[in-house]
């Protein structure tokens, strides 16, 4: 049954108010320049700190989908399989996991959406024709995108579950669907979450306008103007592969008439479909490292 808007509301915005804050160490990776000539240290560093970041590490670079050889015993030694930056996008993962440990496995498959629109972005955000931005950075905004609906889980998850089962097909539908059954979006919740987590304006303006067509370009800082655009195509993907692989043949039609033209990424149809797989299977492995599948 739907609940009052406005006794969602209440509930959500205490939700809000105790919602845990990520660890000190994401802030201060999340602010190291990866020029720096200490860079690698400074992550080994911050890593060698904590225990269960340590532990969820040497898992994923000892793992077979790496082509892991002789054991990996070392923080140091992980770091060079996986890179600094790899280690970076583990944590922040993981972070995340920490608060919003999901139960069922509808909840899981919020998580497994997430970690592949953070791969997807990673991969295409070098094609991309009008982004000039970090790939580093476009991966942030993948895997936080839908933080709103891990909130929605936490306080109302029998209101998410009846919008996941709702017969939606498109972002809007998803919107409407969201407004009619909890009487807020998502993408409202993500933003409040974020701007609580004090991380960047940029990243939470993204996830507020990231369901929005066409995209208000007045609210949004031109250097991520690109970047946001890329998101909500990413977003598109995910979903359009994960019918196509569960065998509906018309989202596997849509995807590659996207891939065909749709998207202003550089490359042919195939070299973009192989990108995009590429995406998903490094998902896979970090969904594995943090025990998520």
């Amino acid at each position: 049954m739907p609940i009052p808007p406005a006794g969602a509301l209440d509930r959500l915005e205490k939700r809000l108010e105790d919602l845990p804050l990520l660890p000190d160490v994401v802030h201060r990776l999340m602010s190291l320049r990866q020029d720096s000539y200490d860079y690698f240290d400074q992550v080994a560093q911050a890593l060698h700190a904590d225990p269960g970041f340590a532990t969820r590490l040497l898992q994923y670079a000892n793992s077979a989908a790496l082509g892991a050889g002789r054991p990996i015993t070392s923080i140091q030694e992980a770091m060079l399989r996986v890179g600094a930056r790899g280690a970076v996008d583990l944590v922040l993962a993981h972070s995340a996991a920490r608060i919003f440990v999901p139960g069922y496995e509808w909840e899981k498959m919020l998580w497994k959406h997430s970690i592949d629109v953070a791969w997807l972005m990673r991969k295409l955000s070098v094609l991309a024709v009008d982004h000039r931005g970090e790939p580093d950075e476009a991966y942030v905004f993948g895997l936080l995108h839908d933080i709103g609906r891990f909130v929605l889980y936490l306080e109302a998850p029998e209101e998410l579950r009846s919008v996941e089962e709702t017969d939606w097909a498109t972002p809007e539908e998803l919107i409407e669907a969201e407004t009619r059954i909890c009487g807020f979006t998502h993408s409202e919740l993500g933003y409040l979450a974020l701007r609580k987590w004090r991380l960047p304006d940029a990243l939470a303006e993204a996830v507020r306008w990231h369901h929005t067509q066409p995209l208000p370009l007045d609210k949004i800082d031109g250097r991520y103007r690109a970047l946001n655009e890329l998101l909500q195509e990413a977003d598109w993907i995910a979903v359009a592969a994960e019918r196509a692989e569960a065998g509906d043949g018309k989202a596997r039609s849509e995807l590659r008439g996207a891939l065909d033209g749709r998207l202003r990424l550089r490359g042919t149809a195939d070299n973009l479909e192989f990108t995009i797989q590429e995406a998903l299977r490094e998902s896979r492995r970090m969904l594995a490292a943090l025990h998520l599948q």
